[in-house]
Parts: C-alpha cells; sequence; structure tokens
C-alpha cells in the first residue's frame, strides 16, 4: 500500500522530536508542532471519512488521533515566539527534505489518500508503513 517512507510523514518528525524534548535533548516548547500535526491528522481523517466511506476504518482512525494527541500530554501547552521560530524552521527543513527526495507535502499525502483502498487493520497499516518490515 504505502509508496513513501515512513520519514516523508511529518507526524513521525513530531514523534522524533518529542522524544528528543523528552530525552531534554531540545529545550523549546514543540507545542505548535503538536498542534499543527492533530489537526492535520483530523483533517485528513475527516477527508478520508466524506471521501473513502466505504473502506474507512474507525479503529484505525481512532489509533491515529490518540496517538496524535499524546502530544498535548507531553509538552507545555504554550509556545513563546521564539518556539514559533524553531518549530516553523524545523518545518522548512522537512520541506527541504522532501523537496531533495523530489517529492512534496500533497505528493506525499495524496499517495496516501489513493492508496487508502481496502479496509485495513492496525497492524497491517503499520506493516504497510514499513514500521514491521
Amino acid at each position: 500500500m504505502a509508496k513513501h517512507p515512513f520519514y516523508q510523514i511529518f507526524s513521525w518528525w513530531g514523534f522524533t522530536l518529542i522524544t528528543l524534548y523528552l530525552l531534554k535533548i531540545i529545550k523549546f516548547s514543540l507545542f505548535p508542532i503538536v498542534l499543527f500535526t492533530f489537526f492535520g491528522a483530523l483533517g485528513f481523517l475527516l477527508i478520508l471519512y466524506i471521501k473513502k466511506r466505504p473502506f474507512f476504518n474507525y479503529n484505525l482512525a481512532l489509533l491515529i488521533l490518540i496517538t496524535h494527541s499524546i502530544g498535548f500530554l507531553l509538552v507545555p501547552l504554550s509556545a513563546t515566539p521564539t518556539d514559533i521560530i524553531y518549530n516553523l524552521l524545523i518545518f522548512i527543513v522537512y520541506l527541504l527534505s522532501l523537496s531533495l527526495q523530489n517529492t512534496n507535502v500533497y505528493d506525499v499525502y495524496y499517495n496516501i489518500y489513493l492508496s487508502y483502498n481496502k479496509k485495513q487493520t492496525i497492524y497491517s497499516y503499520y506493516k504497510d508503513e514499513g514500521i514491521f518490515d
């Protein structure tokens, strides 16, 4: 199913950054990234629900929302202007990394959208993402 490496998904970048924050390697707030990835996932799931309803997997959608919500419990729910600039710089680095791989945000997420054509289990979703190879 997956036509993209998992590291092209911004949520995985957020997960990695939160891990670095918890290890006290990163000192600035990741609240803007947590907020962006949560609402990005929510919007994407709404599009999938509307456009691909016969194939929509509610359990997988719930798991995705829960995993994207965990960041709210792990990082401070505030950000200074400096934190926002650092978060924007991280997003720019993400966009540059996609560009170096000859792709962009639209292509990555549109491929996910196109490949969502069957009922999936949670295991098969992560296996298709390359997590359980």
